[in-house]
């Protein structure tokens, strides 16, 4: 081509003019061309994208469970999209459009509608049935609104909706509050509750037994307070493992109290890991709590029905070695009743005298013994419980008893161990209690001493008697608290309920009795009941 031109400019047929006149065209020419080229091939690749966005369309509606629904807001019409989205398959207003749904749900089709109609940049997520030509039976349909296309003025021309098919999931809910409702049945008739426990939230969350409400949320502070004060140190050991993270089943029970009940609740607690994190780490447990009062009340009324069989069989036994006992002094009254009316000396007189005193107190005794007895066994071992100051006790309520022990020559020693306090107990029963024991002492004693020491202890009151002049062989020691047989072998009285009715009282209330006896120390009895300490 530079060559023809150069020719024709040699021979003068062509201007220069005319040159640059056909380099522009054809300059042009060519570019024409190429943006031809470049253009097809663009509008080819744009094709091809569309192509595969039908294709990946065509496969989300294959199943009928999405659909695609445009609704143009100048003509109010709604435009529905068929499988292929080539062509609409159905073009229908808004009368139509609220015919096919449901009775029920008509407002929110109006809310929809009425956001339609504003025209806003804005999208909308909403659920209702719709009825679908040619069916009966509603179907649930939740769909996604979006601004599809604008006018200048940023007033949104065209709505695109994502409709999907919903009966899957509200098949499932309707499952679920089923199974939920079964559950409640299960759960109210048993007492049962469901507790889910956070550890990275360090929460408890009560589970709604019906699915109806929400679940309620209880921090640990307010789940701590709610605990019995007695199983508080347990509980927060309880915690302390699960927080551990490695533990999946646990059983055990507590105390707890509901925020409107004024008294505790005994639970049986079943605890379970269930939700775990990747490195196999317990997360979440679900806790089963079972109302358990009943069984405890049944279990108390087993204990109670067990200490009145003990206590029966103590009383029998109490009364036929009273009843071996009581001959002596009987015989003793009798006997010198009869030489003493033929005896002339006014001094044997005066002996025999002081033998039937002696032995008439002993049978009173005996009939207060059995009178405090018949008490004990009417009241099943119950405390009638009051508060009293135990210095009060020893000083005011004891002096009589005391008295007589120091007028007959022996020394009580009564020391407090870490200073005074008062108790909430039943006043006659530690009378009994301590009568038993100091009588007991006075019989044996040899040194002529006897120390008292009375403290604190594990939430109860703890009394310690000790006497250094005595020893009890040890085959008579393991039998003290069980046998009411005298250790020296005699057929001596010795006043009060006996040592094996006094520990049964105290177990009764969940005290405890113990002896020990060396020559190293002598003899030492101790006593602890649990009860309210007033310092």
């Amino acid at each position: 081509m530079i060559l023809v031109i150069v020719f024709l400019l040699q021979r003068r047929e062509i201007t220069i003019v005319d040159v640059i006149i056909s380099t522009v065209l054809i300059l042009v020419s060519v570019l024409f061309v190429v943006y031809h080229y470049h253009s097809k091939n663009a509008l080819s690749d744009e094709k091809e994208k569309v192509r595969v966005l039908r294709k990946k369309i065509d496969c989300t509606t294959a199943t009928e469970q999405i659909t695609y629904v445009e609704y143009e807001v100048a003509t109010h019409l709604f435009v529905y999209w068929g499988k292929a989205m080539k062509k609409p398959e159905k073009v229908f207003d808004e009368e139509e459009y609220y015919s096919h749904i449901h009775p029920d749900d008509l407002p929110i089709a109006r809310t929809v509608v009425d956001f339609l109609h504003s025209g806003k940049d804005e999208s909308l997520a909403i659920e209702y049935r719709w009825l679908f030509t040619g069916t009966t039976k509603y179907s649930w349909q939740y769909h996604e609104i979006f601004p599809f296309v604008s006018n200048s003025k940023g007033i949104v021309t065209k709505y695109l909706a994502v409709c999907h098919k919903n009966n899957i999931w509200h098949k499932m809910d309707e499952n679920i509050k089923s199974i939920r409702k079964k559950i409640s049945f299960i759960s109210k008739s048993s007492g049962l509750i469901f507790i889910d426990y956070d550890i990275s939230a360090n929460n408890f969350k009560i589970l709604d037994k019906e699915g109806e409400y929400a679940d309620i949320i209880v921090p640990l502070d307010q789940w701590e307070k709610a605990v019995h004060p007695d199983d508080l140190p347990f509980v927060n050991e309880l915690l302390a493992k699960l927080r551990q993270r490695n533990t999946e089943q646990m059983s055990t029970e507590f105390r707890y109290k509901y925020s409107k009940k004024e008294s505790y609740t005994w639970f049986a607690i079943d605890i379970n890991a269930y939700l775990f994190d990747d490195e196999d780490r317990t997360t979440r447990y679900l806790i089963l709590a079972k109302e358990n009062d009943a069984w405890h009340k049944t279990y108390d009324e087993m204990i109670r029905l067990s200490n009145k069989a003990e206590l029966l069989k103590m009383i029998s036994r109490y009364l036929e070695n009273l009843g071996r006992k009581v001959r002596t002094p009987l015989n003793a009254v009798m006997g010198f009743s009869d030489v003493m009316s033929d005896e002339d000396s006014e001094e044997v007189r005066m002996e025999y005298k002081k033998i039937i005193s002696d032995n008439s107190a002993m049978i009173l005794r005996m009939s207060d013994d059995i009178l405090t007895l018949s008490k004990i066994e009417a009241g099943d071992f119950s405390f009638n419980r009051t508060v009293f100051r135990v210095s009060d006790f020893f000083n005011e309520v004891m002096r009589s008893k005391i008295t007589s022990l120091l007028e007959s020559g022996i020394n009580i020693c009564i020391r407090p161990k870490a200073g005074d306090f008062s108790v909430k107990l039943d006043l006659s029963r530690v009378v009994d209690i301590v009568s038993t024991i100091l009588n007991y002492f006075a019989s044996y004693t040899n040194g002529r001493d006897i120390l008292i020491e009375y403290f604190t202890k594990d939430d109860g009151v703890c009394v310690v008697f000790s006497d250094p002049s005595f020893v009890i062989k040890e085959e008579k020691l393991k039998h003290v608290f069980e046998r009411f047989d005298n250790i020296d072998n005699s057929s001596k009285y010795i006043p009060g309920i006996g040592l094996p009715i006094c520990k049964a009282i105290l177990s009764a209330n969940k005290g405890k009795a113990s002896v020990e006896s060396s020559p190293e120390k002598g003899t030492v009895f101790t006593f602890w009941i649990p009860c309210e300490i007033t310092l």
